[in-house]
Order: C-alpha cells, then sequence, then structure tokens
C-alpha cells in the first residue's frame, strides 16, 4: 500500500493549520520633529488613526522649549511609562536635547502643538498634527 498520497496530504494540512491567521503589527514609523528659535520644523504632522508611531522632539536650539499639545497626548494610547514622561499635555527639552515618544495615533481630528515659553509661540513656535 502506498502512503505517499496520505503523507502528502497531512503534511499540507498540517503547514495550514500552522499558518498564522493574523497580520502582523504594522511597524513603527519615526516621525521627527525640529525645535529651533521660535520654529518647528515641520509645522504640521500627519498621522494615521490607530498607527503606531515614534514622535522624536529635537531641541537644536540654545534654549529651552517645550512641545505642548493639548488634546492630543490625553487621546493618543501610550504605555505607563511613556505618559509618565509628560507633564499633563506637554514635554519640557534643554537645549540639545532629543526625546522619543513612543505612542499609538488618536482619532481622526486636528490636533494644535505649541511652545508655551514666553513669547514663543506668538513669534511663530505653533504646529497642527492631522490624524487621518
Amino acid at each position: 500500500m502506498d502512503l505517499r498520497p496520505a503523507v502528502i496530504a497531512l503534511t499540507l494540512a498540517a503547514a495550514f493549520v500552522a499558518a498564522p491567521t493574523h497580520s502582523a503589527a504594522p511597524p513603527e514609523q519615526r516621525v521627527s520633529v525640529s525645535m529651533s528659535t521660535f520654529r518647528f520644523k515641520p509645522d504640521e504632522i500627519k498621522l494615521v488613526h490607530g498607527q503606531p508611531y515614534a514622535l522624536e522632539l529635537v531641541n537644536s536650539s540654545d534654549e529651552s522649549h517645550n512641545f505642548v499639545a493639548t488634546g492630543f497626548f490625553a487621546a493618543a494610547h501610550m504605555a505607563p511609562a511613556e505618559r509618565a514622561r509628560l507633564a499633563g499635555d506637554r514635554i519640557e527639552l534643554k537645549p540639545g536635547e532629543r526625546v522619543t515618544l513612543h505612542l499609538i495615533a488618536p482619532a481622526k481630528g486636528r490636533y494644535s502643538y505649541r511652545c508655551s515659553h514666553r513669547i514663543h509661540m506668538p513669534m511663530g513656535m505653533s504646529g497642527l498634527i492631522k490624524v487621518s
């Protein structure tokens, strides 16, 4: 009796059962924001709802700045350790400091961001996060 057809059928069945039935989570995308004297670059950030991001904030200035994103950080999904790095809706950066925050983009919408230091926002340190 030839068992080859049965062995082949069992091998194929085992391979089908062992195949993953779900797709892997999308890879984290890096978004870098440079903070200089009275300017954020870029001043518009585009994200996709539910996607993971590494938001890299770089203070390339010789003075302190902060990144205040009222509503955005509250709505974004962040691990407790990441959220603990924030002071409410803001994160402060010393001159030359670089910080990366890992998050999942919140619901679709428009979220503004700014530097809340004296005269920084009126001089141009503001931007918009668009989540589609």
